[in-house]
């Protein structure tokens, strides 16, 4: 259910956005994201980061 919903929030953010980041603490939610596509990043305020468009 988490990865269908957050595939379904990634193609509705792709006509408008050209990356989307997001930002946990949690290791569950972080493999989610991973599992999703998001990439690890070091930014102050986003921990995984996820190109939508080039």
């Amino acid at each position: 259910m988490g990865a269908a919903l957050t595939h379904h929030l990634l193609s509705l953010a792709g006509p408008r956005f050209r990356r989307v980041r997001l930002r946990t603490g949690k290791p569950d939610a972080a493999r989610l994201c991973e599992r999703c596509g998001f990439e690890p990043v070091d930014e102050q305020d986003a921990t995984h980061g996820f190109v939508v468009a080039p």
